[in-house]
């Protein structure tokens, strides 16, 4: 009887430390994050990402007549010259954007109408957009009034 009360702690012991491993394997794995969703709701791996920059001597400034003006002007930044997959997006503020996918690192220059003059803020951001779902970007942004 003793040798099985034994046993069984031993067992019991053994469940135990089991159930902390595995709970602990659990919560590893649900703390990793997710690889991104595609447009098909479809888990996509990335390859190795990198980020362009953005110069300061990029601009977002008004323009008289209810227009804004972006001009952004990207650099490598830790992205190899050769990669050839980028993209843009600029949110008006207003419920409107402009993007586009570059086939190469070169300048944007774009121009908007406001409906009315006011006080806006325009985010801008240049992107390394390898494929869909997969995309680094930096961001300028800046508060802007136009009249």
């Amino acid at each position: 009887m003793r040798l099985l009360k034994a046993f069984a702690g031993c067992f019991g012991a053994a469940l135990l430390l089991l159930g902390a491993v595995v709970s602990q394997q659990l919560a590893l794995t649900a703390a990793l994050p997710a690889a991104p969703i595609n447009a098909n709701h479809v888990r996509t791996s990335c390859p190795p990402m990198c980020r362009p920059s953005i110069s300061a001597n990029s601009t977002i400034v008004p323009v008289p007549g209810d227009r804004a003006a972006v001009a952004l002007l990207p650099w490598f930044g830790d992205c190899d010259p050769t990669l050839t997959t980028f993209s843009f997006h600029i949110s008006w503020s207003e419920s409107s954007t402009t993007s586009g996918t570059l086939p190469f690192l070169k300048q944007v220059h774009e121009l908007h109408q406001y409906a009315e003059s006011a006080t806006y803020t325009i985010d801008a951001s240049y992107c390394y957009s390898p494929k869909e779902g997969c995309e680094m970007c930096s961001t300028l942004s800046k508060v802007i009034t136009v009249s």
